[in-house]
């Protein structure tokens, strides 16, 4: 793979990952429990350290970091806004969101690595960074499944 598309991928990814942090602190602005806004806020520094990783690698092979959002995660992100708005911040509907953006990103992850290639230098990089995502998308179903399992319990204990 030559460099200008490597920069390309790449700077996909940078962008990506500051979509995901700024709707991680939309996401931490829109919940009320402590533990929700803990994680929420955890992963938004995760993804800017993701970026940051990144950028060096774009750096590093002469290239220049793409600034701004891409249209769709502003789209995105007003979308949860507004999904916020009308569940009246409803975290099981946030997380569902964030499981959305976050199995978006998996599919961003895995079209990068298809195409830097196993002998690129950043190819660990991006791999590991998707294995995290990968964990998260998995922590954001246990907890869903925890709000069904709540809601299951409680209709059983109103009938």
């Amino acid at each position: 793979m030559d460099n200008h598309s490597q920069i390309e991928v790449l700077n996909d990814l940078v962008v990506k990952n500051r979509d995901a942090q700024h709707g991680y602190k939309d996401a931490a602005e829109n919940v009320e429990s402590p533990h929700l806004k803990q994680m929420f806020q955890q992963y938004a520094q995760q993804r800017d350290q993701f970026g940051n990783v990144l950028k060096q690698h774009i750096l590093s092979i002469g290239g220049e970091v793409e600034q701004g959002d891409t249209i769709a995660s502003k789209l995105h992100r007003a979308w949860m806004d507004v999904k916020s708005a009308l569940s009246t911040n409803d975290e099981k509907s946030i997380l569902e969101e964030v499981k959305r953006g976050e199995s978006n990103a998996l599919s961003h992850y895995e079209s990068a690595l298809e195409e830097i290639g196993m002998n690129n230098g950043a190819y660990g990089v991006i791999a590991n960074q998707r294995g995290e995502i990968s964990a998260i998308v998995n922590t954001v179903d246990n907890m869903l499944a925890q709000y069904s399992d709540s809601k299951v319990m409680s209709d059983k204990y109103v009938r």
